[in-house]
């Protein structure tokens, strides 16, 4: 079975995707998918080895209750911001989601650390509407 699924790129990347494209005599799409498939692991186990779990559970749960709970405050003074919690403290925040990653990613490599957006809501709810095909 075949899925299309549609994946925004840059008009910069999009454009190195056609060259490489164009040298190979396919279409971009075809492209992307048959690097997808040589490149990405075949089995679940892979993924694991590849991307080893560091971070337990409860110490997700931890930085996340740690969110929950200053929440409040972090509304009042980092409004639509980024927050960094680390040790159950708020580390850093920023506007910008990209510069507040690479300063974490500086300061405590090997760590997890939880990056949450600050709005109104602190957990917001999604919800997903599947149609059925009978």
């Amino acid at each position: 079975m075949t899925m299309y699924v549609q994946v925004p790129l840059s008009e910069k990347t999009y454009r190195r995707v056609k060259k490489w494209a164009d040298t190979r005599h396919q279409d971009v799409a075809e492209t992307i998918a048959e690097h997808l498939e040589q490149t990405l692991p075949l089995a679940e186990e892979d993924f694991a080895e590849m991307f080893p779990q560091t971070d337990s559970d409860e110490n997700v749960e931890k930085e996340r209750n740690a969110f929950l709970a200053l929440h409040t405050d972090l509304l009042q003074n980092y409004p639509d911001e980024y927050v960094a919690i680390q040790d159950e403290q708020l580390v850093d925040h920023d506007a910008n989601k990209s510069a507040l990653y690479a300063r974490i990613n500086q300061l405590y490599p090997e760590q997890f650390v939880l990056v949450r957006r600050v709005i109104a809501e602190p957990e917001p709810t999604y919800q997903f509407h599947a149609t059925r095909l009978d």
